[in-house]
């Protein structure tokens, strides 16, 4: 059942989306419904022309996969008992991968953000692409952490892998209650399936697409500077300092695009170095340029950038995963150079 405020909500979207038919009306609408096995939270009667079948409404406060599954099986027990309905569900916000289920099982949908999807009789409506502007998911920005990101770079960077907890609690370095978090809501989107031999990353391009959304490569510390040097010769100075003082560091951006992908010519030079950057930047003559800079150095935000790094011609790059992150969140040749790299080399990867 949902809180009175939704049910309120959910009864004003089911009015708007049918208030434009001009041979059909509601004609009254209940709350908390209850027949024989049935116990819906709205009933909707309507009436025009001809008969029309009565709709039996879930509201939900959570629209994502496994609660909306839920839904439309609880959904279809109910038109099983009752004749001439039709189940609809409302929630605030309908993902795709939701609507599909739905359609799927032949139930209808609204969500609060203007998403529906009504099909039965002479009725067909159908409203998509409208954001989520009701809640934040906070189910994938729960995902937005350090370490919890540790745990989708490990899964994202080894297609079709079975992970034990164990595993990949050793493989992303975090604890196993980190694990099981981030295992319990990828099962909630059903991005992942579970057996005894372990679980799998089967949804990989949505899981992806919704963390570049909510990625931020602004979270480093990000070092504008000049050198006079060469690109090429920029990066084989930081090479030789980064191994000479045992210091982390990988290419990022268009230099590690470069070489994993190359898509365009950069004369810029871009690299995750986790040391106190205003000494690196003095022990290698830069200086730092508010405008025009050709170096960007970055502080990492987390040690997890630098999982999965490999090494071309020497120099280490991060993985094709965090090279897509800070690509895609960079407007214009950056974005090209990302969807590049996902057509070429990650999807490639995952065929």
């Amino acid at each position: 059942m949902g809180n009175n405020n939704l049910i309120s909500q959910a009864e004003s979207a089911i009015r708007n989306c049918l208030n434009n038919l001009s041979f059909l009306s509601i004609k009254e609408i209940l709350s908390e419904f209850k027949q024989d096995k049935v116990q819906a939270d709205l009933w909707v009667k309507l009436e025009g022309p001809g008969s029309y079948p009565d709709l039996v409404v879930e509201v939900k406060s959570n629209g994502e996969p496994r609660f909306i599954r839920d839904a439309v099986n609880q959904l279809l027990r109910y038109l099983d008992y009752v004749p001439n309905t039709y189940g609809l569900i409302v929630a605030p916000f309908i993902s795709q991968r939701s609507a599909d289920i739905c359609r799927e099982g032949g139930i209808g949908y609204i969500d609060l953000s203007g998403n529906c999807y009504l099909a039965f009789q002479q009725v067909y409506i159908e409203k998509e692409g409208k954001p989520n502007t009701k809640i934040e998911n906070k189910l994938l920005k729960s995902l937005n952490y350090p370490k919890a990101e540790r745990v989708l770079r490990v899964l994202l960077n080894n297609p079709n892998m079975t992970w034990k907890t164990e595993k990949l609690v050793k493989e992303a370095n975090v604890s196993q209650g980190m694990v099981s978090k981030v295992k319990q809501r990828l099962d909630m989107m059903e991005w992942i399936s579970v057996g005894r031999s372990g679980f799998q990353l089967l949804n990989w391009t949505d899981l992806l697409d919704e963390w570049q959304k909510q990625y931020r490569y602004s979270r480093n510390k990000v070092y504008n500077l000049y050198s006079l040097k060469s690109p090429e010769t920029i990066e084989q100075d930081i090479a030789d300092y980064c191994r000479e003082n045992n210091i982390p560091y990988a290419l990022t951006m268009f230099s590690g695009a470069s070489r994993v992908a190359p898509y365009t010519r950069f004369k810029r030079t871009y690299a995750y170095i986790d040391t106190d950057i205003e000494f690196l930047k003095d022990a290698l003559e830069m200086k730092t340029a508010p405008s025009g800079p050709n170096v960007t150095l970055l502080l990492p935000y987390d040690q997890g950038v630098f999982y999965g790094l490999k090494e071309y011609d020497g120099l280490p790059v991060v993985s094709p995963i965090q090279l897509y992150l800070d690509l895609i969140n960079n407007k214009g040749r950056g974005e090209e150079a990302a969807q590049f790299l996902l057509e070429k080399v990650i999807k490639a990867q995952w065929s």
